[in-house]
């Protein structure tokens, strides 16, 4: 069964209202992390021949760092023209080791890219370039 749309703005705001009417919130403010630095450091480094555990834990955290390389690409750290190590990951994580307890406390994604942010700063002509495809 299909449904035709003759009107595409009425039937979003419609939408709209109807999520609005069945309790579907917005996402409360301030966001606070699931992951800290201290978590994603322990996790990759942890020694996969001592527990099959730490085998899904440091793949978690590679998953982890690779998610936010990806999403912020060219945007807030920019490789564009860089020679970027396939062990990146551990770079980044052996880096953060090195970090302040206190430090480690906070998120781990921001810790992350911050890492990644002074090694492989953006200037305006990599950040074009990197968001453009160019």
């Amino acid at each position: 069964m299909q449904i035709a749309i003759h009107h595409p703005k009425a039937f979003a705001f419609g939408l709209l209202a109807a999520m609005t009417q069945a309790g579907a919130a917005p996402p409360s403010l301030p966001y606070h992390s699931h992951a800290t630095g201290t978590q994603l450091v322990r996790d990759m480094l942890a020694d996969p021949a001592k527990s099959s555990l730490n085998s899904v834990r440091r793949e978690r955290a590679m998953g982890y760092i690779d998610g936010v390389m990806d999403a912020t690409a060219g945007l807030r750290w920019c490789p564009a023209g860089k020679k970027v190590s396939h062990e990146l990951n551990y770079f980044v994580v052996e880096d953060m080791a090195g970090m302040k307890p206190d430090q480690l406390q906070g998120d781990a994604a921001a810790l992350v890219l911050a890492v990644l942010a002074r090694e492989y700063p953006c200037n305006p002509s990599n950040a074009t370039a990197a968001s453009t495809g160019a």
